[in-house]
């Protein structure tokens, strides 16, 4: 785990799950002296989500947002929590408190953009990913979700040509070959697949749902 300006927290030296609870609690302690330190809240609140507690951080993030209204990146992650949560409402009054705070923020517009494909509505959600796509044609994160839209709709041919994009942009990113992948797993090219499965792998993938995407391919 890796946090940022605080010398205390990132002095210690110890593994994942671990390390997470020992940063938690150097944050708690820290916080019981000074409530309303943002960044230290933050910290543990991604951490929080890191092990799965989704519930401790949006108590934290309500917390941040009733001192700091404005306060983008609690606005952005709690938003993803509901998201997750399929509290699709608040997510999306979320996402939009965030686009008017910052127009370009990349990851809000994203957000808003899923949400509205996950609700029920299908059209905005790929009318935004289009406005998106050109406002940001040169990140790859854009050309992956809307690749996933397109696999929905059963649009193949659009949604490999934004994999291939997305990939072209970023080849460091294991999603992009998962969705790739699984492309070309529904399409019966199993040679393909397994490459794109591989590399995924290669690069941090998850191994154990690889290969259980991996044990039906044929």
């Amino acid at each position: 785990i890796a946090v940022s300006d605080t010398s205390d927290i990132t002095a210690v030296r110890v593994n994942a799950a671990d390390s997470a609870q020992v940063l938690i609690a150097m944050c708690t302690k820290m916080l019981r002296e000074s409530p309303h330190n943002v960044p230290v809240r933050l910290r543990r609140a991604a951490l929080y989500q890191w092990m799965g507690a989704d519930e401790k951080a949006l108590s934290d993030y309500n917390l941040i947002l009733e001192d700091q209204p404005s306060c983008e990146d609690a606005l952005l992650f709690r938003a993803d929590i509901y998201r997750r949560q399929r509290s699709f409402r608040l997510a999306r009054a979320d996402y939009e408190r965030l686009i008017q705070i910052r127009p370009n923020n990349l990851k809000a517009c994203l957000g808003l953009a899923i949400t509205n494909d996950e609700s029920g509505r299908p059209r905005e959600a790929m009318d935004q990913m289009n406005v998106i796509v050109e406002a940001w044609p040169e990140e790859a994160l854009p050309y992956l979700v809307r690749g996933e839209m397109f696999m929905r709709r059963g649009i193949y041919p659009q949604a490999l040509m934004d994999f291939d994009e997305s990939i072209r942009l970023d080849p460091t990113n294991p999603d992009a070959y998962l969705s790739r992948g699984i492309y070309y797993k529904h399409r019966r090219k199993s040679s393909l697949a397994r490459e794109d499965f591989r590399r995924a792998v290669e690069l941090g993938a998850d191994a154990n749902y690889v290969y259980s995407l991996l044990r039906d391919l044929r």
